[in-house]
């Protein structure tokens, strides 16, 4: 689900964050790529979470609303609406917990390390609130 050929270091040799570069050129696959990706702004750590956030969609849902369009330009502007405007035009048919997750990434910033355990807390509440199991894979 993630290609390591078109990631970039974050964090250099002495662990202090690079700076995001004035601009960034698009990279991806159009339909999970961040919105940052699409206004080809540099992408942080919370990016990696929205594109992860797209494919849970898909996978719970079966389909993203923007699955018809295939302009890089139409499916950010639609991203957009979705995140803004129409939440729920995205997460139909997904655990309301879904919803949750856009806000906590919306207030991070470039440097800030995502909110991982509420992000985590969400999805075991998601669980609960569609009665899943957690099973162990075949290999376990």
């Amino acid at each position: 689900m993630l290609d390591f050929g078109m990631a970039r270091k974050f964090a250099r040799e002495d662990g202090t964050l690079r700076n995001p570069r004035a601009r960034a050129g698009f990279r991806g696959t159009v339909k999970y790529a961040p919105l940052a990706c699409h206004i080809q702004r540099e992408q942080c750590r919370k990016d990696d979470i929205e594109s992860w956030l797209y494919m849970m969609v898909e996978m719970t849902s079966g389909r993203l609303p923007w699955r018809n369009l295939t302009e890089p330009n139409d499916v950010g502007a639609f991203k957009k609406e979705c995140k803004t405007l129409r939440p729920r035009c995205l997460f139909g048919g997904c655990p309301r917990e879904y919803l949750e997750i856009f806000p906590i990434l919306d207030k991070g910033k470039f440097f800030d390390a995502p909110e991982y355990t509420a992000i985590y807390e969400l999805l075991e509440k998601a669980m609960v609130s569609t009665k899943s199991n957690e099973f162990p894979y075949d290999w376990e």
